[in-house]
């Protein structure tokens, strides 16, 4: 088995003295996407409570307002906007256009008022524009070049607005296409890697784990053998999953999607970036890793 290692496409410093890194994401163009807070607040932002039994579960709202800041790092320049009181509870960050900025909270409780809005859009200044629930259980959020937010949910989250696994919304968070039913056989239990590709979207999914394509409002599925997969890349021919359980936590396969199915031809080893994983995600036919301060890529070309 053949050893792959990533490029080195930048190291980033935080945007003030004592910043910590919250969250990176990729935007629709290939942008990185960093969130950053003082230390003080990086508890607050990743808060959970722990039951006497163990069990421990994430907050979905910030204990107090706090401060962050958003870097969108380009190749040669950075944006930088500052947001006050802040108050989204594991947080993930997408650019849309005319720089705003679109922020989700991964968990959301519903009470007698209905439930909490855990995605807030903000102008180019840091200033919310609008708010609203994107449902429970965000694993995966990913914005188009045209504006299109998509969110992938996590096994938790498929109830109320999330019950599709995976759901389109418009600008304004308004549910604008939910993914069929009838579609997989046993439907979407957690979305376990979205990508984006222009305005398609590619996701791979529990149970069977097909590769999907949603094109507009037109889904295409290859059955899959391979399971527990992290992230995927394509060209739309050829398609690269990345990650799986256990021992198969760096295991990229590289294959084709051929008729009904995708077909595993060459398995190679993904050396780990060294530093703490903070994100591993596809855009496109390229694999992006945040690993510390430093940002690594893969593109399917290359293999």
């Amino acid at each position: 088995m053949r050893s792959v290692r990533m490029e080195q496409r930048a190291v980033f410093e935080p945007p003030r003295d004592g910043d910590v890194l919250v969250s990176a994401d990729v935007g629709p163009h290939g942008e990185l996407v960093t969130l950053w807070a003082a230390e003080a607040d990086r508890e607050a932002l990743h808060g959970r409570t722990v039951a006497p039994s163990g069990v421990s579960h994430a907050h979905t709202r910030t204990e107090r307002p706090v401060t962050v800041r958003v870097c969108v790092h380009y190749d040669d320049t950075v944006h930088q906007v500052e947001i006050d009181k802040f108050r989204l509870a594991h947080p993930s960050v997408q650019p849309l256009p005319d720089g705003r900025l679109l922020a989700v909270g991964a968990r959301c409780r519903s009470d007698n008022g209905g439930p909490e809005r855990n995605a807030v859009v903000y102008d180019e200044r840091g200033r919310k524009i609008t708010a609203a629930s994107v449902g429970d259980g965000v694993n995966h959020v990913r914005t188009t070049p045209s504006g299109a937010i998509w969110v992938g949910y996590f096994d938790e989250g498929i109830t109320g607005i999330g019950a599709p696994g995976i759901v389109r919304f418009d600008q304004d968070l308004q549910v604008a296409w939910r993914f069929p039913v009838n579609v997989l056989d046993d439907g979407i239990l957690d979305c376990y890697a979205l990508n984006s590709d222009g305005e398609n979207i590619w996701a791979c999914t529990y149970p069977e784990f097909p590769v999907i394509r949603i094109d507009g409002e037109r889904v295409t599925s290859w059955r899959n053998r391979l399971r527990g997969v992290d992230a995927l890349i394509t060209d739309g021919r050829r398609c690269a999953l990345v990650g799986g359980y256990g021992s198969d936590r760096d295991r990229l396969m590289i294959g084709q999607l051929d008729g009904g199915g995708y077909n595993p031809r060459d398995r190679r080893r993904l050396v780990t970036p060294p530093g703490d994983r903070i994100a591993i995600t596809g855009r496109c036919s390229t694999l992006h890793v945040v690993a510390g301060h430093t940002w690594w890529t893969l593109d399917l070309a290359d293999l």
